[in-house]
């Protein structure tokens, strides 16, 4: 079992049930360096006190945890910094995203917050965050080396329905956190939800997807159920996540310099 949380409820109590019931990971999400970034862009009052009280207790009772950033306007130059605080307290791999989606009540405010594609990625690079596992990907991408590519063909190229699923506090479980198809656990059988779960993996991609055989794969985050979500339709591809992948697959794999990237972006992307 994985917690999914932003870590700023966690207290000794909760310290007590992880010991006792030890889950796989706890799955914590960074909003930024300080309170005042997280009262802007989370509403909670010194929620940034809050966040390292939590990983702090994770942290002294060797409870297995790792942090994400999620990067917005307001706090990715702080990219960094959030790297350091994980490597100050977990000894799990740092991950980050700036691909922000509609909310659960299918709005567009989480939109206000988007970092610019450009920007995210020359943050990204200055910063070297994860910089080892993007150029080891490029490199491989150079040598025709593609570990997904047995996923060709299928609309999802991850493991959904198929290695894990995920339950939410009402016990409404989905094949990810992403996925709005859901069964309910206090209601049905676990393994009849699971079984429904099947088709995800075995869904092939439409003729025509856009996604199929896209040369910046490797380097995309863009999930169909987040764009169905959005859109009402997985097929159809957001392409802020299309320019943040191409701009990424120019860097790793064709070694094009940052003033490179800046002068492709104006050109082909700034009117």
């Amino acid at each position: 079992m994985e917690v999914l949380t932003n870590g700023t409820l966690i207290t000794s109590e909760w310290i007590d049930i992880f010991r006792e019931y030890p889950p796989l990971l706890i799955d914590i999400s960074i909003y930024g360096t300080s309170n005042e970034e997280y009262e802007k862009l989370t509403g909670v009052k010194n929620g940034y006190d809050l966040f390292i009280r939590g990983i702090s207790l994770l942290q002294a009772a060797k409870i297995r945890f790792a942090l994400k950033g999620i990067l917005m306007n307001e706090n990715y130059k702080q990219l960094k910094r959030m790297e350091e605080i994980s490597s100050a307290y977990s000894s799990e791999n740092f991950r980050y995203s700036y691909e922000l989606v509609v909310d659960r009540q299918c709005t567009n405010a989480p939109r206000t917050y988007e970092v610019d594609p450009l920007e995210g990625v020359i943050t990204e690079i200055k910063y070297g965050v994860n910089a080892s596992m993007l150029k080891k990907r490029g490199k491989e991408l150079l040598e025709g080396i593609d570990e997904d590519s047995y996923r060709d063909g299928m609309l999802y190229r991850c493991t959904i329905g198929d290695l894990a699923v995920h339950i939410n506090y009402l016990g409404e479980m989905g094949p990810c956190v992403e996925c709005g198809e859901r069964g309910n656990v206090l209601k049905e059988d676990f393994n009849n939800i699971c079984a429904r779960f099947e088709k995800f993996k075995e869904e092939k991609a439409p003729f025509g997807y856009k996604c199929s055989g896209c040369r910046y794969k490797a380097f995309c985050t863009s999930c169909p159920q987040t764009r169905r979500r959005e859109y009402g339709n997985e097929i159809i591809v957001k392409t802020k996540d299309c320019i943040v992948a191409e701009l990424k697959y120019l860097y790793y794999v064709y070694n094009l310099s940052i003033e490179e990237l800046k002068d492709y972006y104006k050109k082909n992307y700034r009117r």
